[in-house]
């Protein structure tokens, strides 16, 4: 049987872009046309050199061209965007480990985290409100990640702590590795038990001496961020999650566009625990910032 395409000139002038983009000015019919055989025109073509005459056209045709080359510019801006969200979101996932070593790599939770809280505030209310805060922001991570997170109902269920002050007096709560690592670390904020399955267990010690409030829940945000994978340093804008300023989140409000497309990406089926810079160029997705 007889196959037949057609290619329909609307115009005597159709824009067609080096990505092989060609605007309304041309349309394919026939049998191939429902098999998609426009799509095979050359991604590479366009003429070197774009010859308009008016006197064989109408404003409206050479509107058209033009509108088409905003077009082209408009994909190639968002090629670009693309490409540095890209960069930034490596600056976030990727990070060196809590142990002597150089390797910059994606660590994320691959099995349900639970998290307890030791220590507290002096003053009453600012700890409840503090645990709060916790709770809530637990809870909205995991609706964003797609993670299951919960509040650990036993010590020994917790692989999330969060210690408010003195770690020395939870010595006997937290695992022997986390224990030796803090004893060996004095003045370090955080400890991850890693490996090819990703982050097991994680303990966040946060210093609560002579701070209000207010930072405490900003050290306590970023460091579950960290907990969580999130170890890169960035500049982030001021109403981030990784702004490293006093911003703070506050319980009830959704997270900002660009975090919810870092989080969802780190957790997306698309990223595995162990990449490394390479890999992350290779991707499929790309979180789609527009900061």
């Amino acid at each position: 049987m007889l196959t037949y395409t057609t290619l329909m000139p609307l115009t005597k002038f159709s824009y067609i872009d080096k990505d092989g983009f060609y605007g309304a000015g041309l349309r394919w019919s026939g049998k191939l046309s429902n098999q998609r055989i426009g799509d095979l025109l050359p991604f590479e073509y366009q003429p070197q050199n774009k010859i308009i005459n008016k006197a064989d056209t109408n404003d409206d045709q050479i509107n058209a061209v033009f509108d088409n080359e905003k077009v082209a510019e408009t994909i190639k801006s968002v090629s670009i965007n693309k490409s540095k969200s890209l960069k930034l979101f490596k600056s976030i996932v990727l990070g060196k480990g809590y142990v002597a070593n150089d390797l910059q790599f994606v660590r994320k939770w691959q099995r349900p985290v639970y998290y307890k809280i030791y220590g507290d505030l002096n003053d009453t209310s600012s700890n409840n409100a503090l645990q709060y805060n916790i709770r809530q922001f637990f809870k909205r991570l995991a609706g964003v990640s797609g993670l299951t997170i919960q509040s650990a109902t036993s010590d020994s269920l917790a692989n999330f702590s969060i210690v408010l002050g003195d770690i020395k007096k939870y010595y006997d709560v937290i695992a022997d590795d986390a224990r030796a690592y803090f004893t060996a670390n004095k003045s370090s904020t955080g400890y991850s038990n890693y490996n090819p399955n990703g982050i097991s267990r994680t303990v966040q010690r946060i210093a609560v001496d002579g701070f209000t409030y207010q930072l405490t829940w900003v050290k306590v945000r970023s460091q579950i961020l960290n907990g969580l994978g999130f170890m890169g340093k960035v500049n982030a804008p001021a109403k981030s999650l990784f702004y490293e300023g006093v911003y703070s989140w506050s319980p009830g409000k959704p997270f900002e566009d660009f975090d919810d497309e870092i989080i969802k990406s780190l957790y997306s089926n698309a990223v595995r625990t162990g990449m490394e810079d390479a890999d992350l160029d290779n991707l499929k997705i790309t979180p789609t910032i527009n900061n």
